[in-house]
């Protein structure tokens, strides 16, 4: 029997590891692109969810939205033990809602059956000792909308409860949102920027879409702010919760 040339078997490898790696490109990107998707929609169930918990909330507090108050000492802990956070500035404790709600609705959703609905799909484990949800809380709804318009002078008493009842326009003024998209990127920093891809939004109404930040409402700088997000949309709508985001 005549033996097969090796030759011909190395070149047929060849064209076998060649075609794979074509097959491969051509799949990749579907795979990555269902990957997306599927990471997008689990998202967007998870800002729908989070909008109904604060729904809850605020028909267990005579409607008034969550809002951080200063003075008073919060667990960092998903079990409620460990570290504890507070401030003592009026402003700067309302501003850190915006990552620090899952403090008030622990009442309503307790912390360890839900910390994976706070956390971005593709995400890693968050820390247990000291956690911070991928999904921001609005800004918008722990300030008098007088904020963020013309009308703001120092002497009005601003920093107080928001009432579902003030909100003009409940689907279209957004409520939560997933800042990391850790489906998307490496990187599970926030982000407060124009994100090259749209992002699971939650509004007032508890319905949610799928949102580019370019398209939100420019920023109405917050004039008792100074950090970082005092010029971001979303936080800082044209007056608060009486304006519309999209």
């Amino acid at each position: 029997m005549r033996k097969r040339d090796r030759g011909s078997t190395l070149i047929e490898l060849m064209v076998s590891i060649g075609i794979i790696g074509v097959i491969i490109s051509i799949a990749l990107p579907s795979l990555m692109r269902a990957r997306s998707a599927a990471g997008q929609a689990a998202s967007l169930a998870n800002v729908r969810d989070i909008a109904a918990t604060i729904e809850l909330y605020c028909q267990a507090n005579t409607g008034r939205y969550p809002a951080v108050r200063h003075g008073v000492q919060y667990s960092l802990s998903l079990d409620g033990s460990g570290a504890r956070w507070s401030s003592t500035d009026e402003a700067a404790a309302r501003w850190q809602t915006r990552h620090r709600w899952w403090f008030l609705v622990r009442t309503i959703a307790p912390a360890d059956e839900n910390w994976q609905v706070w956390t971005s799909p593709g995400a890693e484990a968050p820390s247990r000792s000291h956690f911070q949800p991928h999904y921001y809380f609005s800004n918008s709804f722990v300030a008098a909308p007088v904020l963020w318009s013309e009308r703001f002078n120092p002497d009005l008493h601003v920093l107080r409860d928001v009432r579902q009842h003030e909100v003009r326009a409940p689907s279209q003024k957004a409520i939560i949102w997933d800042a990391v998209m850790a489906y998307l990127y490496r990187t599970q920093t926030p982000r407060e920027g124009p994100a090259a891809q749209p992002m699971p939004v939650a509004f007032a109404d508890g319905h949610g879409e799928v949102r580019r930040y370019s398209e939100a409402a420019p920023a109405y700088p917050n004039p008792l702010s100074a950090d970082a997000w005092r010029t971001t949309r979303l936080h800082n709508t044209p007056e608060g919760v009486e304006g519309r985001d999209f």
